[in-house]
């Protein structure tokens, strides 16, 4: 199993626009082979970086599992910097 990674991901979906939460996607994990999307197509992008190896480790759930880009970032940052008091 793939191991999971030692960095939190500091950014919060509820502050940002979508350019610049990928963008800062880019900054922490631009090393992951993952694709980037619009807006519009934001479900492509959550897909594409739950399928690679370092994010296979973390189990996240289908984009369409989510009715907004905003309600999976908040996932994908609980994911990747774990459970807070």
């Amino acid at each position: 199993m793939p191991k999971k990674i030692n960095q939190s991901f500091p950014v919060s979906p509820d502050y940002v626009t979508w350019d610049d939460y990928v963008g800062e996607l880019q900054v922490y994990y631009g090393e992951e082979p993952f694709m980037i999307e619009s807006e519009a197509n934001w479900r492509e992008t959550a897909d594409s970086l739950g399928a690679t190896p370092t994010f296979s480790a973390y189990a996240m759930p289908p984009a369409d599992s989510f009715a907004t880009w905003q309600e999976w970032g908040r996932n994908f940052t609980a994911l990747v910097n774990g459970k807070t008091r």
